[in-house]
C-alpha cells in the first residue's frame, strides 16, 4: 500500500533522524512492515503542513547513523511543481485516520486514490480518467532509432512518449473493455496507466516508447523495483519503431510481470556517484 513518509531532521521531541531528501529515509523499527521496497510514497513535512514530493521505496537495511534504526533508498524522487496543504480547496483532508488523519506518525499507509489526488495537485498535469478508442506517456522515449542508442533531444522524446501513451491506452481500453482506464499525472511513481478503479486496480501498466525498432528502453531502479512489488498486477507496454513524422509505429508488444525474467536482460548504463 502507496505510504505518506514524514520527514524532517528533528521532531518536536527532539528526536533526530537522518532523512536525506530524494535519497534516503531513517526510520524506527516498528515500520518496518510498512516500508517495503518497490512501494510508492510521497513525502510530508510537518513543520509547514504540506506534501512535496513523491518517490518509490528502495533497498532497506540497518540503518549506518543510528544503531536500532532502519534506512531505505529513494528512488526516483519527483518534487513537486507545488506544495500540496494537508487540506484539499474544499476544507477535507488528503489523508484520512479513522475520523481524522494521524499525523503524529512518521511513516503511515494512504489509500491509492488520496495518493493520486494529492500527486495531481503537486503537479501541472492531473489523472485523466479515459476510455479510448482503438487506433488513437511514458517517461521515458528510451534510446534514440540510431544503432548506438542515446538519449533523445527534450521536444523528440516528449512527442515519442505522447504518442507511445496513446498507443497504450488503446491497448489497455482493447484488453480490458469495460474497465476504467486512467492516465497518471506525470509526476505518478511506478507506472503510467492504471486498469480498474483506484480502490480495486487491475493492471498498472508501464508505458516506454522507442523509435528504434529494437524493444530497447531506459529503466529506472525505481520502476524495476515497483514491478516487482506489483508482478501480480503489473504489465509493461513498449510501443517500438515509432516515425513521429509519418505517425506510425512498427510494434507494440504487451508483458505481464515483474521485470525481472529471463526475457529481460538489464544493463546498467549510470552509476549514483558521491564525493567524499
Amino acid at each position: 500500500m502507496p505510504l505518506v513518509l514524514s520527514t524532517a531532521t528533528r521532531t518536536k521531541t527532539g528526536i533526530h533522524y537522518d532523512d536525506r531528501t530524494g535519497e534516503s529515509y531513517e526510520f524506527p523499527l516498528m515500520y518496518r512492515s510498512r516500508v517495503v521496497p518497490g512501494e510508492s510514497f510521497v513525502y510530508y513535512r510537518p513543520g509547514a503542513k504540506h506534501y512535496f514530493g513523491t518517490g518509490v521505496i528502495g533497498e532497506v537495511a540497518p540503518s549506518t547513523s543510528t544503531p536500532g534504526r532502519l534506512m531505505c533508498d529513494i528512488l526516483d524522487y519527483m518534487p513537486f511543481e507545488r506544495t500540496v496543504p494537508i487540506i484539499d480547496e474544499t476544507g477535507a483532508y488528503y489523508e484520512v485516520v479513522s475520523t481524522r488523519p494521524n499525523f503524529r506518525q512518521g511513516v503511515r499507509s494512504i489509500d491509492a486514490l488520496r495518493l493520486e489526488k494529492i500527486l495531481a495537485a503537486g503537479g501541472s498535469v492531473a489523472t485523466e480518467v479515459v476510455r479510448p478508442a482503438p487506433g488513437t506517456s511514458g517517461d521515458g522515449a528510451g534510446p534514440g532509432s540510431g544503432s548506438g542508442g542515446g538519449f533523445a533531444a527534450p521536444d523528440t522524446r516528449d512527442a515519442v512518449d505522447q504518442y507511445a501513451m496513446q498507443i497504450a491506452l488503446a491497448e489497455s481500453a482493447r484488453r480490458y473493455p469495460g474497465c476504467e482506464i486512467a492516465q497518471m499525472a506525470h509526476n505518478n511513481p511506478g507506472f503510467d496507466i492504471r486498469v480498474g478503479t483506484a480502490d480495486e486496480p487491475t493492471r498498472y501498466v508501464e508505458v516506454k516508447g522507442t523509435q528504434a525498432g529494437a524493444l530497447v528502453f531506459f529503466l529506472s531502479e525505481g520502476e524495476r523495483r515497483f514491478s516487482v512489488a506489483h508482478e501480480a498486477t503489473y504489465s509493461l507496454v513498449v510501443v517500438n519503431g515509432i516515425d513521429l513524422a509519418s505517425g506510425s509505429h512498427s510494434g507494440v508488444t504487451w508483458r505481464d510481470g515483474a521485470l525481472d525474467g529471463i526475457d529481460v536482460a538489464l544493463k546498467p548504463t549510470q552509476w549514483h556517484a558521491e564525493l567524499l
